[in-house]
């Protein structure tokens, strides 16, 4: 009988470990399952506050973007009044230093219009080829300072030579004022 009762100690003996061993593996597998979970969740978070990050310095650039364009509108329309001023003051009275400022704010107004490719007189003008830029001039009629803004924006940007011919031709008094 005592071979019996050891019998039946040792099988338990065998069945407990044999439960332990499966506990702690299915444990272990848990356990992995969760940390790979805990990682995909992580990755997502990481992924989405990059996202977020990213969202909001687009926005933040294209407020700021927005903002100096504003600032240089207002520049332009000041230099631009004083530059009517000056010129209503000119038809008045002929004094060179009228006609001076006049010509020293025409050249402010172009270059600041030139430092902002949304101030130009031809939209979308940075994807445009030299071709389709003369066929845009060829279809508008632009005055002397959106010519100028023109040229002073290719020569600080692409600097394409057969561009800069054609705006110089188009800059170029008339033959018939040269000759008189």
């Amino acid at each position: 009988m005592q071979q019996v009762i050891t019998e039946r100690v040792e099988k338990t003996r065998e069945q407990l470990k044999n439960l332990k061993d499966r506990s702690i593996s299915e444990l272990e597998e848990r356990r992995a399952t969760l940390a790979s979970k805990a990682d995909e969740a992580r990755n997502t978070v990481v992924e989405k506050a990059d996202e977020a990050r990213k969202t909001l310095v687009d926005k933040a650039d294209e407020a700021r973007k927005t903002g100096e364009g504003a600032v240089r509108n207002a520049q332009v329309t000041v230099l631009e009044t004083a530059r009517d001023v000056l010129a209503w003051a000119g038809e008045r009275v002929e004094l060179e230093p009228l006609t001076r400022g006049e010509q020293e704010l025409n050249q402010r107004i172009v270059t600041l219009r030139a430092s902002d490719a949304s101030m130009l007189a031809v939209e979308g003008y940075d994807d445009l080829s030299v071709k389709k830029v003369i066929a845009a001039l060829d279809a508008g009629t632009f005055d002397e300072a959106a010519l100028q803004t023109l040229r002073a924006y290719e020569v600080a940007h692409k600097n394409r030579v057969t561009l800069l011919r054609e705006l110089d031709a188009r800059l170029a008094p008339p033959e018939a004022e040269l000759s008189a």
